[in-house]
């Protein structure tokens, strides 16, 4: 684990990607809990990356008019998906330690929840038309089962843990090195946030990816006379500015 994130600012301004490697326990564990309910993860996130790189290049350089190749000069920047999460967002999510199940299945429940709704509401129906084949259970236990589901939302809810992730004011999920130059996606992070929001993991990956190479494009552009932003200058910039 590298000890220079952010310096208190940002960590891409660091040429170290700062991640907490794979042989981190609390990591690994988190690994373990996101593969249980989302399998392949890491393939989703490099298959949505390979699929909306260009796609996403080609929008940024018709909305922006900057081009990374300019005649015979071409600025390459590469897009990885890496392994490790960011210390911001595993310090967020150490305190969770044995409430993953529920954070990663949040949606599960609300669909549960969802579900003996309707169920309840049909009962009637379905045994009217299948009497013999309609299942053991009565209204009330589908209630219950539902009503269950609704008990244990509301203890994750007070977790807050999509609040406190999403509160997290670092680019934990993705992040553009410009001193390399190079793009991270964190695939770990990617796939839990994509479980805490309740999206697709390729649909989060294209935000984190467009956000990412839109700094890319914004340093290392040139614009239509041919300038581009001087890298001591893009570094000294307040990016709260």
């Amino acid at each position: 684990m590298t000890l220079d994130w952010g310096h208190g600012r940002h960590y891409a301004e660091t040429s170290s990607d700062g991640t907490i490697d794979s042989d981190n326990h609390l990591y690994t564990h988190w690994v373990r809990a996101l593969e249980s309910v989302q399998r392949d993860t890491k393939g989703a996130v490099t298959r949505a990356k390979d699929k909306w790189n260009i796609i996403i290049r080609d929008r940024l350089r018709n909305e922006t008019g900057l081009r990374l190749t300019i005649g015979d000069r071409a600025q390459s920047v590469p897009i990885r998906v890496v392994d490790g999460l960011p210390e911001p967002f595993l310090k967020v999510i150490e305190q969770f330690a044995d409430a993953e199940w529920a954070i990663l299945n949040e949606a599960t429940l609300r669909n549960v929840a969802r579900g003996t709704e309707y169920m309840r509401e049909m009962h009637h129906l379905v045994h009217r038309r299948w009497p013999e084949r309609a299942g053991p259970a009565t209204p009330t236990e589908i209630q219950r089962v539902g009503e269950t589901a609704q008990a244990w939302m509301d203890l994750i809810e007070e977790l807050r843990a999509a609040d406190q992730i999403i509160g997290i004011n670092e680019d934990v999920l993705g992040a553009y090195f410009y001193k390399i130059p190079e793009v991270h996606l964190y695939w770990v992070a990617l796939g839990i946030a994509a479980r805490l929001i309740d999206v697709s993991i390729e649909s989060l990956t294209v935000v984190i990816l467009a956000h990412e190479l839109g700094h890319a494009y914004t340093h290392l552009g040139y614009d239509i006379d041919d300038l581009r932003w001087d890298s001591e200058l893009f570094a000294r910039t307040d990016i709260h500015a």
